[in-house]
């Protein structure tokens, strides 16, 4: 070992950059059901929402970042399906759930509060759903309305903003359009994101306390438009889906031009896609399709690496377990992505790491060498010393499913560089 040190402290790290890898694990699901999971959205610390099948029916589920899975429940009797569609960075999860009048109607839970219902807005038919949730407890998601009936049209749906302080409350709809609008998502700032049909056609819109909803148009930057949001940052970029000229496409909006980005499509007869979410880093996630007849393809998205497929990005562990992506719903500023299984089917939480990082700086240099011998003599020793590291994934250089003394050679050559 002593030769391997004497090796490694000559080298020089002279690589184009770290090689940043997913480690892959379920984020479980409720007892006494069929064992499947669906996730939705996804926390600060890695906590998961989303609907699994129980003992009694499918219910909303909260998966906490140490691993707790915690059954929502719903508004009425357990035998009721309910599902948790938001989470935020306190653990708090919105979604919604049928109520003793057999109405869907929104909620906001907490692990010490439980589930409570939201109702809907004023003087239309019960119905409403909630699909968004910020850190100020402020919820946002769509209503049956009665604003449409003045017109003779009957009720449409809503986007609203519901407060602990106000109550629910409807954001209206975009001028010249069939009354309808949906929110999707809501920063900090209550600014809310979603679509609406406005004289242009149906298309994003973000609204804010300040100027109300503006409409975001689309990518062909024509007369019409088609278009919808789906996630916002607290800088205020959005993500979603947009028509193009060669179909639907993930965009990335930015408050400070009011531009669509069209982020792209992995080739194909008929690509088409769309972006779910967007972090304060601008990192994106979404699905696109080369076209109808293969699966749909997760991505992350960023300005410097471009459209990248996720099942491409998986370490050892991940791709031996039989793991293969078919959805990205989330991620946080921590990098880390909630997704969906394919071959190994459920909700999963994708967690990045730097491959030969192991004293977890985030980044791969000399400085690892001692840590990385730590773990090959003492794996315990290395756990204790480096509490916040996974040795088995980042030590793993060869990427054959095991971290042992075959990767002192590639560790040697990776830090190198080429």
């Amino acid at each position: 070992m002593g030769a391997v040190l004497c090796v490694i402290f000559t080298l020089l790290a002279t690589g184009t950059g770290p090689t940043v890898l997913y480690h892959v694990e379920s984020a479980g699901d409720l007892p006494g059901g069929d064992r499947w999971s669906v996730a939705y959205d996804l926390g600060a610390d890695g906590a998961i929402c989303g609907d699994s099948d129980s003992a009694e029916n499918v219910h909303g589920f909260v998966r906490s970042a140490d691993g707790v899975v915690f059954d929502v429940g719903t508004l009425a009797i357990p035998e009721y399906p309910s599902e948790a569609c938001a989470i935020n960075d306190r653990g708090e999860a919105a979604g919604v759930s049928m109520n003793w009048n057999f109405d869907d109607e929104a909620f906001l839970w907490s692990s010490d509060t439980g589930m409570v219902g939201l109702g809907d807005l004023p003087g239309s038919e019960f119905y409403s759903w909630a699909r968004g949730i910020n850190n100020r407890s402020h919820v946002v998601g769509i209503s049956l309305s009665s604003k449409s009936g003045q017109s003779g049209q009957g009720y449409r749906q809503e986007a609203f903003l519901w407060t602990p302080e106000a109550g629910m409350t409807g954001l209206g709809d975009l001028p010249g359009g069939q009354f309808v609008s949906s929110a999707y998502d809501i920063n900090d700032s209550d600014w809310v994101i979603g679509w609406s049909c406005s004289a242009r056609g149906c298309e994003a819109f973000l609204w804010t306390p300040q100027n109300g909803m503006i409409g975001l148009g689309d990518l062909t930057g024509g007369p019409g438009a088609d278009s919808e949001a789906r996630g916002i940052n607290e800088s205020g970029q959005v993500v979603g889906a947009a028509w193009s000229p060669d179909g639907y496409r993930p965009f990335l909006w930015d408050p400070t031009d009011g531009r669509m980005l069209n982020l792209g499509d992995f080739g194909g007869e008929q690509p088409a896609g769309g972006a779910n979410s967007i972090n304060d880093y601008e990192q994106v996630v979404g699905t696109v399709r080369r076209d109808s007849f293969h699966p749909q393809i997760p991505f992350i998205w960023d300005h410097e690496h471009g459209l990248r497929d996720l099942n491409t990005l998986l370490d050892a562990h991940s791709r031996h377990a039989f793991i293969r992506l078919a959805d990205a719903v989330a991620i946080n500023n921590r990098g880390q992505i909630a997704g969906q299984g394919i071959i190994a089917p459920g909700a999963l939480l994708l967690t990045p790491f730097v491959l030969g990082d192991m004293n977890c700086d985030a980044s791969f240099d000399v400085f690892d060498v001692e840590p990385f011998v730590l773990a090959l003599i003492d794996l315990e020793a290395h756990a204790a010393a480096y509490p916040d590291c996974h040795a088995d994934w980042a030590g793993d250089i060869n990427q054959d499913g095991s971290f042992n003394g075959f990767d002192v050679d590639p560790f040697v050559e990776l830090l190198a560089g080429p």
